[in-house]
């Protein structure tokens, strides 16, 4: 079968006024588990040009409840090339680089040169590797976004090149040593500045000490990898103003949300 692009994007009309903006634009996806990967997997069916995907990890047994990519068929192999992969099969009509040894030293600068947008998607525990892509993207003039589902919801920030730097957003020296920052997560509320109520107390605290992993669930991770897809186009397009960090935007809760009755 030979893809026609305008077949493929025929059901944005109305939707996605500037497709050639989106087609023309690279974006450089770091993180392909979750909501990295299925963040490719939409912009890929909005018909976004060109994709560069990076990620060190496998699939592992416990991404099986939340992450796009992982299946017993996948177990064990690199979340980078699945995803590409599942990009291929939908659009082969959009250019992929894959970066299978994530993002590091040899990897930075190629992965971030000429991308329109970079989503950030690293694992919560590296931090090293998400220093390193924002600095980067901001040497670079290239604007971040970032999200991360936490319970029912999701929280995304958008990071640009002249607006708050991800390290004082994180409580952090813009000009500290990259070393410094060494492993483990960062402070809870950068992320999740309102941590649901539902949410036992003990595991809030728990997560904030690190000691233990984001409590998420499937449905979370979709809504999520939806929100950094949507917020991408809206960036290269410019068709709605989004504000940078400290401010952030929230999805609505599925587990608190209330039912709204027609008149």
């Amino acid at each position: 079968m030979t893809l026609k692009y305008e077949v493929l994007v025929a059901r944005n009309a109305g939707l996605i006024d500037k497709q050639t903006v989106l087609k023309n634009a690279t974006v450089a996806v770091a993180g392909c588990g979750g909501a990295g990967g299925g963040a490719a997997v939409s912009l890929a069916r909005m018909g976004v040009g060109a994709l560069r995907l990076a990620d060190p990890g496998d699939f592992e047994e416990t991404n099986l409840n939340r992450q796009w990519g992982s299946s017993s068929d996948s177990i064990g192999m690199n979340k980078a090339r699945v995803i590409e992969k599942l990009v291929r099969d939908v659009n082969p009509l959009c250019a992929t680089e894959v970066y299978a040894q994530g993002i590091d030293a040899d990897s930075v600068q190629q992965f971030c040169a000429g991308a329109d947008v970079a989503i950030e998607a690293i694992d919560y525990w590296s931090a090293v590797p998400t220093v390193m892509l924002h600095r980067e993207c901001r040497g670079r003039g290239v604007p971040v976004l970032t999200a991360v589902p936490v319970g029912w919801r999701s929280n995304l920030l958008l990071f640009e090149p002249d607006s708050m730097p991800f390290e004082e957003y994180i409580g952090r020296d813009r000009r500290a040593p990259l070393e410094s920052f060494g492993e483990g997560p960062y402070p809870l509320h950068a992320y999740c500045p309102e941590p649901p109520d539902y949410v036992a107390p003990a595991l809030v605290a728990q997560v904030a000490a690190g000691e233990c992993d984001i409590p998420v669930v499937a449905p979370a991770v979709d809504a999520t990898a939806a929100m950094l897809a949507a917020f991408t186009y809206f960036r290269l397009s410019g068709v709605r103003e989004l504000k940078p960090a400290p401010y952030f935007y929230s999805s609505s809760d599925m587990m608190t949300m209330e039912p709204r009755r027609l008149p």
